[in-house]
């Protein structure tokens, strides 16, 4: 391969900078491409989540991309980049995190709403809400 091919390829991968601007990039070109072939015969929710997930990539690209100008926060960038595995086992912890907090205040927002729907005789088994049975 060509050396001078694989150095553009080292350095928009490892210069902080440079990854963050093609992330923006990235994101950017997504966006507009999911938002252009999105049609009305298109399911609403994947489009949605692809979009939201492109627009996070530019917004992230952006910031990043700003960001990496200052001296210490690029060395930081830098020093991420190349723990790229570390990097991403902390992103995906956090992930898992958020969406277990919000599972477990989810369950308990619906257990208050029942004990107090339930305290006031409304009741949420199957059997109250099956109709009565057909007479033969």
């Amino acid at each position: 391969m060509n050396e001078k091919f694989e150095g553009i390829l080292g350095k928009a991968w490892n210069e902080p900078r440079h990854f963050f601007f093609w992330l923006a990039l990235a994101g950017a070109l997504g966006f507009v491409a999911v938002c252009e072939s999105a049609g009305p015969g298109h399911a609403a929710l994947p489009v949605a989540v692809a979009v939201a997930g492109l627009a996070a990539g530019f917004v992230a690209g952006v910031a990043g991309f700003i960001l990496a100008w200052i001296p210490p926060v690029r060395r930081l960038f830098s020093w991420l980049l190349r723990r790229k595995v570390l990097t991403l086992a902390c992103l995906v912890t956090l992930v898992a995190l958020v969406y277990a907090v919000e599972d477990w205040r989810g369950r308990h927002a619906w257990q208050a709403y029942k004990r107090g729907r339930e305290a006031q005789g409304e009741s949420f088994d199957l059997a109250s809400l099956a109709p009565p049975a057909v007479p033969e």
